[in-house]
């Protein structure tokens, strides 16, 4: 059975680096105990925890980076049942939320706030009572945790770490908890992972579940302690015996792979039933999987389908794939259906599963279950292929060779032969050599040239630059794009593009002819930024003004309104000041409407990502980040696309700028150039331009 994907793409965008938009989030209720049923406060019921809600997500949320749900309730078949508040405010910038009510010990307690935490990561508590003292800005010992500090100022952050601290000190368990997380998160504190540890491995002895669980992860990662499996299997047990969903998870996963215990697949099993009953989405695939496999139970099929299908529900795209193969590979488990195999295929397809990708591909391109589609079976195939995967790679060179889907190309062709082959797959070795005999000796080269472009976006630049750094022992700091200085604490901001695959980061400010070395302070790759703290730096031995430009949100930007960009256009091929390049604002949104992005006519050229782009009064609202491919346009449909260039909002920044300690002095501060003449306003900016230079 070959494996596919979908749709195909007319506009190929030229990102530098990707921009992923979140168009949806998933938020998963939990109760504690088991067996608590979900309701809205109107009595709308929702279903049996854990329940899984997904909220669509507008430009108005996602520049918020957050939405606010109406508030649900938790009934218990005994005892008092446990409210949120009117709304529950979920983050836009986490993918996948829970949220746990905890029943109430008696019907009188204060009702509580619920808590947000990504599923992957470590877990506050959601039973901590309310804020009840006089002053509300200042949360009790016990406090609502990562997801307010994530929203908060700095100040708040800074009294939540003094009350954590201070009832930590006293062997309150939940504060010790709550503290270890912001260390462990570096939120309101540095991230440390040692005093993270310190601080789990209390509330961890005082019996605390979720503690006990955080502290199997440090010591199963090796963070802040030495890696030791045997201790983490420990802790897992600790707290998987009191019922803690993700560690009957992780504990199922030591045993399955043999890690800190003997290999046992009966005991995997158990523990993997246990969560997947609670609802956890990993754990009903792999409990799944043990069945398909036969391993630690009965091969069954029909049981293998029942707990994937509960993943697949959920959204799991390898759950996902998985049932469309069972009913594409004459039933098993489940009556054979064509129509069914596509549809799981393709929502796996559409979370970038790769094989799903393929296999859908491949049912567009043989009219398997679908109407033969050439154009959507190479849409699918160069989804995958681009993620590497060999037999697509081979599959869309064949469509390139026949004309299928595209124009025909002998050199597109053989570069997906040759990459295809070089990842293993025969029939890309033959198809390779019998093509080469059609081909003239300027399109194989052309075609080698291709592939090596290709290889050198993903794996950190092409195969001859690679041998040839054997021969020296530093590669020269190559310029790479454009930054921007916006705190005197030496922050910079650039694409993430720009450094991700740097090993060392270097700072220039061509106006001063002093450069720098920097570390990544935050990232937010989905979006496509950095946030750069420049090592040793002294604001006023460079600048005797205050920075001239306030932070600005999208939502005051308006539709054809004049912007201005400062960058450096083809590294510093054109000398090493900085470029003005002005234009309009196109479009409020970015290609197939995507929210994040501002579309400009400004000239842009490569090495202008990760500059700034500000409005007529010297404000930033956005941040440079990608052309149109006018190769593509060219080739395929005949147009060469003039200026059409996007950049992202600035309301993406200011979200990493809130989680510093400074932020919101930086985001309070007032821009000083509105009242200026174009000219006398690029004159104060170009100090603050920097090249971003990476080896």
């Amino acid at each position: 059975m070959k494996h596919v994907s979908a749709i195909i793409v007319l506009i190929q965008l030229l990102f530098a680096a990707g921009c992923a938009q979140i168009q949806q989030v998933k938020v998963t209720y939990r109760s504690d105990p088991p067996g608590g049923t979900l309701y809205r406060l109107n009595g709308e019921l929702l279903g049996p925890c854990p329940k899984t809600l997904w909220y669509d997500l507008d430009t108005e949320a996602m520049a918020r980076a957050h939405l606010d749900a109406k508030g649900l309730i938790v009934r218990w078949p005994t005892g008092p049942e446990k409210a949120s508040r009117e709304v529950i405010r979920i983050l836009t910038n986490v993918t996948n939320q829970q949220v746990i009510f905890t029943q109430p010990k008696a019907a009188t307690e204060t009702q509580t706030d619920t808590v947000f935490a990504d599923k992957t990561k470590k877990h506050l508590r959601a039973d901590q009572p309310e804020n009840t003292s006089e002053n509300p800005s200042v949360p009790q010992a016990v406090g609502s945790g990562l997801a307010t500090i994530a929203a908060a100022d700095a100040q708040l952050a800074e009294e939540m770490i003094k009350s954590y601290t201070a009832a930590a000190i006293q062997g309150d368990a939940e504060a010790q908890f709550n503290l270890g997380t912001m260390y462990d998160h570096g939120r309101g504190v540095p991230q440390d992972y040692k005093e993270a540890v310190k601080w789990f491995r209390k509330a961890a002895e005082q019996g605390l579940a979720e503690a006990q669980f955080n502290l199997g992860t440090m010591y199963d990662a090796g963070q802040g302690v030495a890696q030791d499996e045997k201790e983490a299997v420990k802790w897992f047990r600790k707290a998987a015996e009191q019922g803690h969903v993700e560690a009957h998870f992780y504990l199922g996963t030591m045993y399955a792979n043999g890690r800190g215990v003997p290999q046992d697949y009966k005991e995997a099993v158990k523990w993997f039933r246990k969560a997947a009953e609670q609802g956890d989405v990993e754990a009903q695939y792999n409990l799944g999987m043990m069945y398909s496999g036969g391993k630690g139970v009965p091969q069954d099929d029909k049981e293998a389908v029942k707990w994937s299908r509960k993943a697949a529900e959920q959204g799991l795209a390898e759950a996902q794939f998985y049932l469309g193969l069972m009913y594409a590979d004459d039933g098993r488990g489940v009556p054979q259906d064509d129509k069914e195999a596509v549809k799981w295929f393709r929502k796996a397809a559409e979370q970038g599963h790769v094989e799903a990708q393929s296999s859908l591909g491949l049912c567009y391109y043989g009219g398997e279950r679908v109407a033969q589609d050439y154009k959507e079976a190479v849409k699918w195939f160069r989804k995958a292929a681009e993620q590497g995967l060999a037999e697509a790679q081979c599959n869309l060179g064949v469509t390139y060779l026949k004309g299928e889907g595209v124009l025909e190309d002998y050199a597109e062709a053989y570069k997906w032969f040759l990459l295809a082959a070089m990842n293993g797959h025969k029939n890309a070795q033959k198809g390779k050599e019998l093509l080469r005999k059609k081909m003239t000796p300027s399109q194989i080269e052309e075609a080698q040239r291709r592939a090596k472009a290709c290889l050198a976006r993903d794996e950190e630049g092409p195969t001859e630059e690679k041998e040839s750094s054997e021969t020296t022992t530093e590669q020269p700091a190559v310029a790479r794009g454009t930054g921007f200085l916006f705190a005197r604490s030496g922050l910079v901001a650039t694409n993430y593009h720009v450094i991700s695959d740097g090993k060392n980061i270097h700072v220039y400010f061509p106006k001063a002819d002093l450069g720098f070395d920097a570390t990544v302070e935050l990232k937010d790759i989905n979006n496509d930024l950095a946030v750069l703290k420049i090592k040793d730096f002294a604001y006023d031995d460079i600048f005797s003004q205050v920075i001239p430009f306030g932070v600005k949100r999208s939502s005051t930007v308006q539709l054809g309104e004049e912007v201005f960009t400062l960058g450096f256009p083809l590294g510093e091929l054109l000398g090493k000041s900085a470029k003005f390049s002005d234009g309009t604002i196109s479009s409020l949104s970015g290609a197939l409407g995507s929210a994040n992005l501002f579309q400009i006519n400004n000239p842009i050229q490569p090495g202008n990502s990760g500059g700034p782009l500000f409005d007529r009064d010297g404000n930033l609202i956005g941040i440079v980040v990608a052309i149109l491919d006018a190769k593509f346009f060219y080739e395929n449909l005949d147009i060469i696309p003039q200026n059409v260039n996007f950049a992202i909002k600035a309301d993406y920044l200011i979200n990493l700028i809130s989680m510093l300690s400074e932020g919101p002095s930086i985001l309070s501060r007032k821009g000083s150039l509105q009242d200026k003449l174009q000219e006398e306003q690029v004159n104060s900016l170009v100090p603050y331009i920097v090249t971003v230079r990476v080896r």
